[in-house]
């Protein structure tokens, strides 16, 4: 790690993309060059700057599972665990909840 790096807008959108991918803290850190402690604030600040502009919220899962977690945005409506499990990115309409049984 470089201890005069300094970090900004950029590093900013390439940590919300390895989030993205599902890199964990770890792998980022040692991805970008940086110290985990710092990859961790990093990750808070960006994620408390969501909640204030009320994007992230708790969202039904609509991959299948119908379990509630937390969302990036609007347009993030299938939890980790279901988007880990279709990697294709098709979603079957049979996996998608019946909203006319609701």
């Amino acid at each position: 790690m470089d201890a005069n790096k300094k970090w900004g807008a950029a590093q900013d959108a390439h940590l919300i993309k390895l989030r993205g991918e599902g890199k964990k803290p770890r792998e980022i850190a040692a991805i970008m060059n940086f110290s985990i402690k710092t990859i961790y604030y990093k990750d808070e600040l960006l994620a408390r700057q969501k909640i204030k502009s009320g994007q992230r919220k708790k969202r039904v899962c609509l991959g299948g599972c119908k379990k509630q977690f937390l969302s990036d945005g609007p347009g993030n409506r299938i939890c980790p665990a279901c988007s880990k499990r279709d990697r294709t990115g098709v979603i079957s309409p049979a996996s998608l909840p019946d909203y006319r049984s609701m």
